[in-house]
């Protein structure tokens, strides 16, 4: 670890809560069920065209869910050199 020189403060956000991590976790575990279940269903169908057009609102579904699984689960630290 860093030794803290004298003029250094250093803001750190703790541990998150035991529930905040679960419900991340739920999060992330949705997007690997959402991911491998669209490639099921391309191997299933064969069908890129709608595969594409899968991948297309999966992405946006990913886009909304990765930032809620990352509040849930980031902690933040922040270090003031004067």
């Amino acid at each position: 670890m860093k030794e803290i020189l004298q003029d250094e403060i250093i803001i750190h956000q703790g541990k998150r809560h035991f529930l905040e991590i679960v419900l991340g976790s739920i999060f992330y575990a949705a997007i690997v069920f959402v991911l491998i279940f669209t490639f099921y269903d391309l191997l299933i169908s064969g069908n890129i065209k709608v595969f594409i057009w899968k991948i297309h609102n999966i992405l946006i579904l990913i886009g909304i869910l990765l930032p809620m699984a990352l509040s849930f689960t980031v902690t933040k630290s922040i270090i003031i050199i004067q």
